[in-house]
């Protein structure tokens, strides 16, 4: 593998199968830097599926391990039906809580740390819906505190995903806009509009009143941006 070979993990919005990739746009920014970029994002994924797929990342060595995951379990408490269709779609033991995602994400840290020589760096999930008052966004910040508490405890790099998006919003006035709505035809409708009729994601966004996001919860090109921001400016200071 080349010497800086960074391994992004997290869930759908790290794949950017059905979210403008951050990790394209990474790609394109670094890889002429001596930076190789491995995206280890799964659609749906908890921080408990992460664990269990750990040994794939541990596998490629990796000098650099970028963490963002949390969305889904934030979303899976938000609703009786979300909650069935996570369990259901990603084979949970359990249905998950707050104190689940602070193991999960402790041994997630834990095992990278004992059995790679990797950089670690901890990144907040994205805005859920773009209204910073909801009630998604509020539980979000309660998962975000337990994520910095964990890097801070184990020396890891804290990278402000959430706070950049939030910061964008209070900037343009649009800090109080379309709340998250769980409904699952939405994402379909994003899916098929882009893949099949190759909609933009912005344009998605402006039909939807999303400003950075497109269903309340995946990225377009603009949110995408300003995760691709913060984690350039993490491994330039590097």
């Amino acid at each position: 593998m080349p010497e800086c070979t960074i391994v992004c993990l997290g869930d759908s919005i790290t794949r950017g199968l059905i979210s403008a990739s951050f990790v394209d746009q990474l790609d394109q920014r670094l890889a002429g830097d001596g930076f190789h970029f491995v995206n280890a994002g799964v659609n749906g994924d908890l921080a408990y599926n992460v664990l269990v797929r750990l040994d794939r990342v541990i596998a490629l060595r990796p000098m650099n391990v970028i963490l963002m995951i949390g969305t889904n379990d934030v979303v899976s408490t938000m609703s009786h039906y979300n909650l069935f269709i996570s369990r259901m779609t990603k084979l949970l033991p359990r249905s998950p809580t707050q104190a689940w995602y602070r193991e999960n994400l402790q041994k997630i840290v834990s095992r990278l740390k004992a059995e790679t020589n990797a950089r670690i760096a901890l990144a907040s999930p994205p805005i859920i819906g773009e209204h910073l008052e909801h009630r998604a966004n509020q539980r979000l910040r309660d998962y975000i505190a337990i994520m910095q508490e964990i890097a801070k405890q184990e020396g890891l790099a804290y990278l402000p995903v959430y706070e950049r998006m939030a910061d964008y919003l209070k900037s343009t006035g649009t800090h109080a806009g379309k709340a998250h709505q769980p409904r699952i035809f939405m994402t379909a409708e994003l899916t098929w509009r882009h893949l099949i009729f190759k909609e933009s994601y912005e344009s998605i966004s402006r039909r939807k009143g999303f400003t950075i996001l497109t269903d309340g919860l995946h990225l377009n090109e603009s949110g995408a941006k300003l995760v691709a921001d913060v984690y350039e400016e993490y491994l330039r200071r590097q």
